[in-house]
């Protein structure tokens, strides 16, 4: 499948967008969503401050889809520490117009990046929530 975007941006957002709606689909209802571009969380989080805006039909879908009725948490996470979604974008990069590929576990190659990810999300989630 091939979408055309403005940009990085556009591109971006279609991903969070579609992403939202598979997680739904699938009955997720606490998800952790990261970005590493800090612009996108402060769009998607305020969109009425986009509203002129060439991506704001997207900006607004993704912020309705994270009003249901559901837990989503949005995190500005540093580009170096989001491997996985970089190594996923390359996967991207490197399919056909016609393919579509849905990864409901980490892709062969990806897990051991995955779960470093994953124990350094969790390891920081406990700082946050020990007593000072």
């Amino acid at each position: 499948m091939s979408i055309k975007t403005l940009g990085a941006a556009s591109a971006e957002l279609l991903a969070i967008r579609e992403g939202l709606n598979t997680a739904w689909e699938r009955g997720i209802r606490f998800l952790e969503l990261e970005t590493d571009a800090q612009a996108l969380t402060c769009m998607i989080q305020n969109p009425h401050f986009y509203m002129d805006h060439q991506l704001f039909n997207i900006i607004n879908d993704v912020s309705q889809l994270l009003k249901r009725e559901w837990q989503v948490t949005v995190l500005h996470v540093k580009r170096s520490a989001n491997k996985i979604a970089h190594d996923l974008a390359e996967i991207g990069r490197g399919m056909t117009d016609d393919d579509i590929l849905f990864h409901f576990y980490p892709p062969p190659g990806l897990t051991h990046s995955y779960t470093k990810e994953l124990a350094n999300s969790i390891s920081m989630m406990d700082e946050n929530q020990s007593p000072s």
